[in-house]
């Protein structure tokens, strides 16, 4: 999502077709270890699924938190979508 977004779960629930939910940080944090909380970066070596937005595809680059809250990486959108798997879903973003 854009950083100016919020989550549309019903979206996501309706890409998938399963129940999803938010989550608190504690729950999940240990699994993007050796990243500071909350700069997880989307990559599929963590071993989530990682949905994204549509509106991003027309985005020639994003940028991504690197691991930490002081660093960030540029990547090209279609790229990272191919070698991440990224699916995109409409409407996953509202603004807020």
């Amino acid at each position: 999502l854009a950083a100016s977004e919020r989550l549309n779960l019903a979206a996501l629930e309706e890409a998938t077709g399963q129940s999803a939910e938010l989550v608190g940080e504690n729950e999940f944090a240990a699994q993007f270890e050796p990243c500071e909380r909350g700069s997880e970066p989307p990559l599929a070596l963590f071993g989530a699924p990682i949905f994204m937005d549509s509106k991003l595809e027309g985005e020639p680059t994003l940028l991504m938190p690197a691991g930490t809250h002081r660093d960030a990486i540029l990547l090209d959108t279609h790229e990272w979508m191919a070698c991440e798997r990224a699916q995109p879903v409409l409407n996953l973003g509202l603004h807020s």
